[in-house]
């Protein structure tokens, strides 16, 4: 019986150390989304360079055209 309850034992801490280990992975992915959409949102994707590029109007340090 102590055997049993031995392996009972590992099975349960190697189960809370994967619940432990899916609740901080989501909370992580959760944390990545907002940063992940302001990107969406400030590029697009350019066919001919197979790669983001930042729109014209929200480009780091660009200022606006003169008139």
């Amino acid at each position: 019986m102590t055997i049993i309850a031995l392996i009972a034992g590992i099975y349960l801490l190697v189960g809370l150390i994967a619940i432990a280990g899916l609740i901080a992975g989501g909370r992580e992915a959760t944390a990545e989304t907002p940063h992940w959409k302001r990107f969406d949102d400030a590029h697009y994707w350019d066919e001919r360079a197979e790669d983001w590029r930042p729109h014209e109007d929200v480009a780091c340090g660009s200022q606006p055209a003169a008139a």
